[in-house]
C-alpha cells in the first residue's frame, strides 16, 4: 500500500541519517585523534591548539559513535517496526496488532533508553556547562551565574502550564519532536553567542579570565544584549525539555507499561537510573574539556561551548529517529489520548453502576475523565467503551485548552493528587541537596575541596542506590502508597542527626560531617520516593490531564527552590546556615506529614471510587 511504501521509505532515510551521523562521529573522534597524537608534524587539517579542540572533538565523536553501534547491534536481533501497526489495506489501525507490539516492547524500551540516554546527557552537560562558562569570562562575579539560574526558574514557573496544555492537546510524536528540534536549536545558538561573548568581552580590551581585572563596569548594550540572548534561549531550551521529559516519563512510558504495574516500575527505575548516571558523568566529562583546554579563558570557553554545540547538533538527529522507532513500533502510541487509559479508565469502571450515575462537576474535571461519563446533552444511546471514553478526553481536553494562569493553579490545588504533588515539591525547598549554598557553606567551614568532591561523589552512590530500594519496598509492602510513604519519612529520619548535632556541638568538625554524612544517606529516601511518586501520578491522573498536572508540579517544585534560594539571601552570613538546616528539615517532616495525612485520608482506587472527587 502507500502508506506501507511512505513508512519504509521514511525508516530508510532515517536509517541512513543515523548510519551518517554515526560515520561523522568516528570521523570527528579520528580527526581529534591524529591531531592531538602529530603535535610535531600538524596537518592544515588540524586547527590551532588555541581553539581547544581536540579533546572535545575525541570525546563527543566517541559518544556519539559508541551510542550509533548500540543502536546498531540492538537494530540486528530484531526486525524492524515497519510492518507493525499498518493493516493489509494499508491503514493505520494502532490497536490491530498489539500482540505484534509487544513482542517487540523489549527492543523498543531498550531504543527508548537510548534516546533518554543522549537527552539526559545533553540536558544535564548544558545545564553544568553555561554558569560555569560564566564563571570562566566573568571571574570576580557570581551576578551572571545567579541571574541565569533566576531566569531560568522564573521562567519555569511561568511557561510550564501552557507546556502541560501543550502536552494534553497535542499529538504525542508533535509534541515531542517539535520540543526536541526547538530545544537544541535553543542550546546550539547559545553555545555559538557564549562564542560572541568572548570576542564582545575582548573587543572591550578585556583578556577572558584574568583575575587582575575588575569585570564589574564593563558592561555595555551589546554585551548586555548579548548575555540576555544567551539567558532568553536557555530559558525556551528549560520550557522545552520540561516538554519532552513529560512526554516521555510521564505519558510514553505509561503507554508502553500497557496497563502492568510491575512494568511501569521497572521503566521508571531504569530512566532514573541513567538520568542520575548522567547528572554524575556528564559534568565529569564536560570539566575534563575545561582541563584539558589549557589554561586560556578564552580557550576554555570557546572549547566548552563548542563541544555542547556538536553534541546537540549530533544527538538531536539520534533522539528524534529512536524516538520515532519507538512511537512507530507501538501502535497503542499513536491511539488517541482516552484509547490507551488502562490504569484508571478501564472497561470495568465504565459499565460500573457507580460511573454512570456520576454526574460531570466541572469541564476537565478527575471524575469525567475517569469515568468517561457522557455530558447531560448527550443521548443515552450506547457507545462502544473506547469511544466514549475518548470523545470525553478530547472534549476535557478542549474545555481547559484557555484557562486563565490562576485557574490552572486552583485545578491543581483541587486535585485529589494534590497533596502528593506537593509533599515532593517541598522537597525541594532544602540547602540539603549538594546545591550552591551547601557548597558556599562547607568552603566557608575550610573542608577540603577533595572531601567535598568525594561527598558528592557517594550522594549520587546513594541516589543510585534509592533506585534499588524502591522496587524492593514495592514488592515487599505490595503497594506503592506504602513504599513511597517509608521512604519520606526514611528521607526525614535519616536528615534528623545533621540538626540534632548542630544543637549538641554547634559549628565544629563534627557537626559538618554529620551533616555531610546526613545527606549522602538520606539520597536513598529521596529517590525512592521520587520514584513512587512519579508512579502514583502515573496511575491516578487521566492521561488527557496528566501533562497539565505534571507541568505545575514542575512549576510548584521550581517555586520551592526559588523560595530556599530568596531565604539564603536573608541569611546570608554562613554563622546563620544553621537556620537553614533546620528549615528544611522541618519543610521535609512537613511534606512527609502531609503525604501521611493523604495516605490516611485517600480514597480508594478500586474503579469508580474517584468519581466523586471534584477537582
Amino acid at each position: 500500500s502507500n502508506r506501507r511504501t511512505a513508512m519504509s521509505l521514511g525508516w530508510s532515510c532515517g536509517h541512513v541519517v543515523v548510519l551518517a551521523v554515526g560515520a561523522f562521529a568516528a570521523l570527528l573522534a579520528c580527526w581529534g585523534t591524529s591531531c592531538m597524537v602529530t603535535t610535531q608534524t600538524r596537518t592544515r587539517l588540524c586547527l590551532d591548539a588555541k581553539y581547544g579542540v581536540n579533546l572535545p572533538s575525541i570525546m563527543v565523536g566517541l559518544g556519539i559513535f559508541l551510542t550509533v553501534a548500540l543502536y546498531e547491534i540492538m537494530r540486528a536481533r530484531g526486525p524492524r517496526w515497519v510492518n507493525y501497526g499498518v493493516s493489509s489495506s494499508g491503514e493505520n489501525d494502532p490497536l490491530l496488532h498489539s500482540a505484534a507490539a509487544a513482542e517487540q516492547r523489549p527492543r523498543l524500551v531498550r531504543v527508548l533508553y537510548l534516546s533518554h540516554f543522549l537527552s539526559a546527557w545533553s540536558d544535564r552537560m548544558w545545564q553544568f556547562a553555561i554558569p560555569m562558562l560564566f564563571m570562566e569570562v566573568f571571574v570576580d562575579t557570581l551576578l551572571p551565574s545567579a541571574l541565569n539560574g533566576i531566569i531560568l526558574y522564573t521562567g519555569c514557573i511561568v511557561m510550564m502550564p501552557m507546556v502541560g496544555r501543550w502536552v494534553d492537546s497535542s499529538g504525542r510524536f508533535k509534541v515531542f519532536s517539535h520540543a526536541l528540534v526547538g530545544e537544541n536549536l535553543c542550546v546550539i545558538a547559545s553555545s555559538l553567542l557564549m562564542l560572541v561573548l568572548v570576542r564582545e568581552v575582548q573587543r572591550l580590551g578585556i583578556r577572558v579570565g584574568d583575575t587582575e581585572t575588575t569585570h564589574t563596569h564593563m558592561w555595555n548594550w551589546p554585551l548586555a544584549c548579548v548575555f540576555m540572548c544567551i539567558n532568553g534561549l536557555g530559558m525556551v531550551a528549560e520550557a522545552l525539555n520540561q516538554a519532552q521529559t513529560l512526554c516521555i516519563e510521564q505519558d510514553w512510558v505509561v503507554v508502553l507499561a500497557d496497563g502492568d504495574e510491575d512494568v511501569l516500575a521497572n521503566l521508571n527505575v531504569v530512566m532514573r537510573r541513567i538520568d542520575l548516571s548522567c547528572k554524575v558523568l556528564a559534568p565529569m566529562a564536560f570539566g575534563a574539556v575545561l582541563e584539558f583546554s589549557g589554561s586560556d579563558g578564552a580557550t576554555r570557553t570557546m572549547a566548552g561551548a563548542m563541544a555542547i554545540a556538536v553534541w546537540n547538533a549530533l544527538a538531536s538527529p539520534l533522539e528524534y529517529f529512536f524516538a520515532c522507532e519507538v512511537y512507530q513500533g507501538f501502535p497503542k502510541l499513536q491511539a488517541p489520548r482516552g484509547l490507551t487509559e488502562h490504569v484508571l479508565t478501564s472497561v470495568t469502571q465504565l459499565k460500573s453502576p457507580r460511573a454512570k450515575k456520576s454526574q460531570p462537576s466541572s469541564l476537565g474535571s478527575p471524575q469525567a475523565l475517569r469515568s468517561g461519563s457522557k455530558s447531560p446533552r448527550s443521548p443515552k444511546s450506547p457507545k462502544s467503551p473506547s469511544k466514549q471514553s475518548s470523545t470525553s478526553s478530547f472534549q476535557s481536553a478542549k474545555s481547559v485548552s484557555s484557562p486563565t494562569y490562576l485557574d490552572t493553579w486552583t485545578r491543581y490545588y483541587k486535585h485529589p493528587m494534590f497533596n502528593v504533588s506537593l509533599s515532593l515539591a517541598l522537597l525541594y525547598a532544602t540547602v540539603l541537596d549538594n546545591g550552591a549554598l551547601m557548597t558556599a557553606y562547607l568552603k566557608w567551614r575550610k573542608v577540603p575541596e577533595a572531601l567535598i568532591g568525594g561527598q558528592r561523589g557517594f550522594g549520587a552512590v546513594f541516589g543510585l542506590a534509592g533506585t534499588f530500594v524502591f522496587p524492593c519496598l514495592r514488592w515487599y509492602t505490595k503497594s506503592t502508597e506504602k513504599a513511597a510513604l517509608i521512604s519520606i519519612w526514611g528521607f526525614w529520619i535519616i536528615l534528623l542527626p545533621a540538626v540534632l548535632t548542630f544543637f549538641l556541638f554547634g559549628e565544629c568538625p563534627i557537626s559538618d560531617q554529620a551533616l555531610m554524612l546526613c545527606m549522602v544517606m538520606s539520597r536513598v529516601g529521596l529517590w525512592s520516593f521520587d520514584l513512587a511518586q512519579k508512579q502514583l501520578i502515573q496511575t491516578s491522573v487521566h492521561e488527557a490531564q496528566r501533562g497539565l498536572f505534571s507541568g505545575m508540579q514542575t512549576a510548584a517544585c521550581q517555586i520551592c527552590y526559588v523560595a530556599i534560594q530568596a531565604l539564603g539571601v536573608i541569611f546570608s552570613d554562613p554563622q546563620q546556615f544553621e537556620s537553614l538546616v533546620n528549615v528544611s528539615v522541618g519543610t521535609v517532616g512537613l511534606a512527609a506529614l502531609i503525604y501521611t495525612l493523604w495516605y490516611i485520608s485517600k480514597p480508594s482506587t478500586a474503579p469508580g471510587a474517584m468519581d466523586d472527587i471534584c477537582c
